[in-house]
């Protein structure tokens, strides 16, 4: 909840949004963001998605397997988002993509100054990061928040 807060005085309407696998979100950045461009690795979830964007002319989604993230991630324009979202894999229809291999493919194509958020970094891992390198980092580990914990990096 500490993140949803930071974030709700830190997103402008200009912005643009890349997010790995969408949910809630999706509609919390359309509602405050220019646009919304959403990679989704989960069948299941794209349907939902599908549905509770329907009205929204902002948001942009696209069905990619495990495999094919990545490169779409790569495919992205350097320097181009303000915020980019990792928040794949807690779906039980299907194993967890690579979040960490998401997150570094997702740097290049932030811009600086941008934010880099990582949901549920405690659970899925991304002890890896290199979070001591260029960023100033956020860690919102709200008591008995079931997702384990949201970072929010700000590319230095």
């Amino acid at each position: 909840f500490g993140a949803i807060i930071a974030l709700e005085h830190i997103l402008e309407r200009s912005w643009k949004v890349l997010e790995l696998g969408g949910g809630g979100s999706t509609v919390f950045f359309a509602d405050r963001c220019a646009s919304v461009k959403t990679i989704e690795t989960s069948a299941m979830w794209m349907e939902m998605l599908e549905e509770r964007t329907k009205d929204y002319k902002n948001v942009e989604l696209h069905y990619r397997s495990d495999e094919e993230a990545p490169k779409e991630i790569r495919e992205q324009p350097d320097s181009y988002y303000d915020v980019i979202l990792i928040d794949t894999g807690a779906v039980p229809d299907k194993p967890r993509p690579n979040r960490l291999e998401l997150a570094l493919a997702s740097i290049p194509k932030l811009k600086v100054g941008g934010y880099l958020i990582i949901d549920n970094y405690r659970k899925f891992g991304n002890k890896d990061f290199p979070y001591d390198q260029g960023w100033e980092v956020y860690s919102f580990d709200d008591f008995g928040y079931s997702g384990k914990g949201t970072r929010i990096l700000r590319k230095l």
